[in-house]
């Protein structure tokens, strides 16, 4: 598994690689596109510069297939219908940005964490919101 991760790294992944003045929101929507996709550049594109990335890489693409099977969030919430992007909330060097994955019965809320880098904005790490309170505190703060 991990030499077919490097053997998918090293094919052509660069041009997936935003430019230093790639908007953050265009940075976010090719993450989450890539994950709803899986589409390893996409994903490999937009990570943060660290080592071992291309193995990073593909543990989140792994993680994200399992919102599209029905022994994951597919199967307690049905067929996956849509994923919504929300504008990306920025706060000097760091931002978040939110999808919101609709599905037959109920979303699922998937919160990225970006920052800026010499190379522009990059992706720093995501986590889940299955019950999508993150929705409920933004609507707070409004």
């Amino acid at each position: 598994m991990i030499g077919m991760a490097m053997l998918v790294a090293g094919c052509g992944h660069n041009s997936h690689l935003p430019s230093q003045n790639t908007p953050v929101d265009a940075v976010h929507q090719q993450w989450v596109r890539g994950l709803e996709q899986d589409n390893y550049a996409n994903v490999y594109g937009v990570l943060v510069p660290i080592d071992d990335k291309e193995l990073l890489a593909q543990l989140m693409l792994e993680h994200a297939r399992e919102w599209h099977t029905d022994g994951g969030v597919a199967g307690t919430r049905g067929a996956l219908l849509n994923v919504e992007l929300l504008p990306v909330l920025v706060s000097e060097t760091n931002a978040k940005g939110i999808s919101v994955w609709h599905y037959e019965h109920g979303a699922w809320c998937l919160i990225t964490h970006l920052r800026q880098t010499d190379q522009g904005w990059r992706v720093l790490n995501f986590g889940t919101d299955p019950a999508c309170t993150v929705l409920d505190h933004m609507h707070e703060k409004a």
